[in-house]
């Protein structure tokens, strides 16, 4: 939320480099702290199509670099001199990597990222080229400093400061009622609004764009015939080389490469630090891939080739989860325990025109937050899927 903050600080002998969520709302207060500091490089990336630097020395800029000064509509320039590789490398005591930089910053790629990230790897700061939510997804929310490769990695998790009056939320799992969508009185349709005529000419004006869109789709599977061999050779060749880069600097690999190390430590165990929670489920060894997002929660996992999401709600989002849309159908509603916790599952069939979906969800009340397992499918999950998927929810537990 936006009253929360995280925080990382990577540092060894040389540098210290702060990862910050609110960098773009806030960076620039934050480099007011940093004021008096004899050298400060702040470095950014926007949209993954503009990378860019700014060397700042006692708080003056002497140097900046945007590789697309332009990208905005503008001129964002900040001093006539778009990059002085020379200055910038005597700075930072770097003369060896003037050729280097230059080259760096006059290459052109799809993804600002990865120019982004070999200057900072040229420039002895390889996680400058990081989000913090690079650091926060490979520590799994752990408060403890590591340390890798020479560098140690601390986390700053600020706490939410509790309003005056704030009481705990008291349990409502089981207390909250499934309720229907209070749904609006029907809106005509065109076919009722517009007169024959109008409706006549609306249908071959649709015609022609279908046409239209017919004859686009040939051409671009055409193309894609033509194309899609070379592209996809650029792009295996492209990520071996990336991977080979990142194999070379062991902060890089350890951070955007699978957690493997919390499969280790917890053989048959999905962890979730920042919860404290975990749960038993098999996990698969997956191949190291630089580039692979995770975006499920560290509590996810798999039964019978279907993929249960895990996900948090706040206290007060709990009541949408059980208010029903006008064509989803309660199927099953049914409250138990997990240890001390309360739980919840719901099975939900949902009949939007052209498509039916089953949506399965179970629930866990924790003391700040809700728990929740989702699975979908287009048709009912056999109950000996839906039993295997209760029995794994059932073993969440503290670590």
């Amino acid at each position: 939320d936006d009253d929360e903050r995280i925080a990382f600080l990577v540092s060894n002998s040389d540098w210290t480099i702060i990862l910050y969520s609110e960098s773009f709302r806030e960076g620039d207060r934050l480099l007011q702290v940093f004021h008096d500091e004899a050298v400060v490089l702040e470095v950014m990336i926007a949209d993954s199509d503009v990378w860019g630097y700014d060397l700042l020395e006692y708080g003056r800029l002497t140097v900046s670099f945007n590789s697309n000064p332009h990208y905005f509509g503008g001129d964002d320039r900040k001093l006539e001199q778009n990059g002085d590789p020379h200055r910038l490398c005597r700075v930072l005591g770097l003369p060896d990597k003037v050729g280097t930089i230059q080259q760096i910053q006059r290459k052109r790629s799809l993804f600002a990222d990865f120019p982004c990230e070999s200057f900072c790897q040229s420039s002895g700061a390889p996680a400058g080229s990081l989000h913090c939510s690079d650091i926060d997804r490979w520590i799994c929310g752990s408060a403890e400093t590591r340390q890798i490769g020479g560098w140690q990695v601390e986390p700053l998790y600020f706490e939410r400061r509790k309003l005056l009056g704030s009481e705990p939320q008291e349990p409502q799992l089981h207390r909250l009622a499934v309720r229907e969508f209070e749904t609006r009185e029907r809106s005509p349709t065109m076919a009722e609004a517009q007169s024959g005529e109008e409706l006549q000419h609306i249908q071959s004006q649709l015609r022609g764009f279908l046409l239209f869109a017919h004859v686009l789709s040939f051409i671009f599977r055409g193309l894609a015939l033509i194309f899609s061999k070379p592209l996809l050779w650029w792009m295996r060749r492209f990520l071996k080389n990336r991977e080979a880069r990142l194999s070379t600097d062991p902060l890089l690999k350890a951070i955007l490469s699978p957690a493997s190390d919390q499969k280790q430590m917890n053989p048959g165990w999905r962890v979730d630090h920042r919860l404290g929670f975990k749960i038993r489920a098999s996990v698969q060894p997956t191949p190291p891939n630089p580039l692979r997002l995770d975006l499920r929660n560290p509590l996810g996992f798999d039964v019978q080739e279907h993929e249960i999401f895990a996900s948090l709600l706040r206290p007060q989002k709990l009541a949408q989860a059980f208010t029903l849309g006008s064509r989803v159908l309660l199927r099953k509603d049914e409250l138990f325990k997990v240890g001390q916790m309360n739980a919840r599952y719901l099975w939900l069939e949902d009949s939007t025109p052209n498509r039916i979906r089953f949506q399965y969800s179970w629930f866990i009340e924790l003391e700040k937050c809700i728990v929740r397992f989702t699975a979908s499918s287009p048709k009912p999950l056999e109950a000996a899927v839906t039993q295997e998927i209760r029995s794994t929810v059932e073993t969440f537990t503290r670590c």
